[in-house]
């Protein structure tokens, strides 16, 4: 599953990981005129806003981008 479909199928509390290797839990989508975003809770971070297409952070921080599901 891409990265695109696993946002787009995320249900709150779910469980991500991120580019460092860090736990990304799911919190809510919102959107705009033009994009889409997720909004995540990093472990040991806080809340970041990525983009729902990419998983991409919006502030370009690659360290906190999603890469997938979290794998233990």
């Amino acid at each position: 599953m891409n990265i695109k479909d696993a946002i787009e199928n995320a249900r709150f509390g779910d469980k991500f990981q991120t580019t460092e290797g860090k736990t990304a839990l799911f919190l809510r989508f919102a959107s705009n005129a033009e994009y889409d975003f997720a909004f995540f809770y990093i472990e040991d971070w806080g809340q970041v806003q990525v983009f729902k297409e990419n998983g991409k952070e919006v502030n370009g921080d690659a360290e906190h981008s999603i890469i997938g599901y979290f794998r233990p």
